[in-house]
């Protein structure tokens, strides 16, 4: 009975902490739900699958574990040198090569006088090695958006050297030396 009465007297000094105190215990019981029927049993399947994938490497790692046989790892190896082939565009291609830097390069605000290159047959291949070498001026910010225009291509291109030189300044500018490498499908020599 003092129980009912200490409540009644509570209710009527402030009946909103009551009605508040109430709504949390409510929701602190629906949470407590939610994590022992919902949350619960799907961390610990989670957990129990990271456990099995982690033993699964153990073995792998052990001397004497089960490894792809060659044939298998010789298909895949020739499926990747597919892949990689079919990434490589045909010598013709080299005049849509120049064009694309000449846009990259006037995206970032920049000019491109010339760009020089020198092809070379890869020996026991059929590819073809273009190195091409230009420089530009720009600010430091055109630079690096250049580059990295550069480096997003689709292309396969290797930047062999980049190099600043001089600059102006007054303006705020720099020269960008560089020389990078692509590849063509090409008849061997």
């Amino acid at each position: 009975m003092r129980a009912a009465a200490y409540l009644r007297a509570l209710w009527r000094q402030n009946r909103i902490m009551p009605v508040v105190v109430g709504l949390l215990l409510a929701a602190n019981l629906g949470l407590y739900l939610v994590d022992a029927r919902l949350l619960a049993p799907r961390v610990t399947r989670l957990q129990q699958d990271v456990l099995q994938q982690q033993e699964r490497l153990r073995r792998l790692d052990q001397p004497g574990a089960p490894q792809d046989s060659a044939s298998e790892i010789f298909r895949r190896g020739q499926e990747d040198l597919a892949v990689f082939f079919d990434a490589i565009p045909p010598r013709e291609d080299l005049s849509r090569l120049v064009g694309e830097v000449f846009d990259l390069a006037t995206e970032a605000g920049l000019a491109i006088e010339r760009i020089t290159y020198d092809p070379q047959h890869l020996r026991d291949s059929s590819l073809l090695s273009y190195t091409l070498v230009f420089s530009v001026n720009g600010t430091y910010e055109q630079l690096k958006q250049f580059v990295f225009s550069l480096e997003q291509s689709a292309r396969i291109i290797a930047l062999d050297e980049i190099a600043f030189s001089g600059g102006d300044a007054a303006r705020r500018t720099t020269t960008l030396n560089l020389r990078f490498t692509t590849y063509f499908r090409g008849q061997a020599t």
